[in-house]
């Protein structure tokens, strides 16, 4: 079903006529040729968000981190888009307050797609030179519930507001001589990694 045949297109227009029902459909024409192309079906339920909600999105992260999110790289695509930001100045500022000897930068790595590849999502990220790390991160699905404010919500609340914790964690660390430092990041972020006190116990980091 996901590659492009005949057959598949008769399947579909099969099963349209035995249940005829209303569809979104997202079609692309070619520029200076007048080809077209049907990228996507979905069903009457489907939502659909356009590329250009990456402006959205950064224009409510200037204002939740109050720093205008650098750009760090993208990938654009006829099915996903996708973009890694940060926020150097932030990253002063906590390195200065949990004295860290390493400038960690704290950034969003937001994709989306129009497709129906995937939702759009974002994903916490943390640089440290050329290694980029990621954590869970949060999604908004594409059906007519879903709403671009509580997509910016959960990105305040489940990603912006987690940044300090993660560093709390890395002082734990900043003695150690760590020979796996990528892997060991990528474990914090996700919450894989238990930090114990002198006595075996967890140690509360947050």
């Amino acid at each position: 079903m996901y590659d492009a045949s005949v057959e598949r297109t008769a399947f579909i227009a099969r099963r349209l006529k035995n249940e005829p029902q209303t569809l979104i459909a997202l079609i692309r024409t070619l520029p200076s040729s007048g080809i077209r192309k049907i990228m996507m079906l979905g069903s009457g339920h489907y939502q659909y968000i356009p590329q250009t909600i990456f402006k959205e999105v950064v224009d409510a992260l200037q204002v939740m981190a109050k720093e205008r999110p650098h750009c760090h790289s993208w990938k654009v695509t006829s099915f996903v888009s996708t973009v890694y930001l940060e926020f150097p100045d932030m990253g002063m500022h906590f390195q200065k307050e949990f004295q860290l000897p390493d400038h960690f930068i704290p950034g969003i790595c937001v994709t989306t797609s129009d497709t129906c590849d995937a939702s759009l999502s974002a994903f916490p990220t943390w640089r440290i030179g050329d290694s980029i790390v990621e954590g869970p991160g949060v999604l908004m699905e594409h059906n007519g519930k879903a709403t671009i404010q509580a997509f910016h919500e959960k990105i305040s609340r489940e990603i912006l507001s987690q940044y300090p914790g993660f560093l709390k964690q890395m002082k734990h660390f900043q003695d150690l001589r760590i020979a796996n430092p990528e892997e060991i990041l990528r474990l914090l972020i996700n919450g894989s990694i238990a930090v114990c006190d002198e006595n075996g116990k967890a140690a509360d980091l947050f």
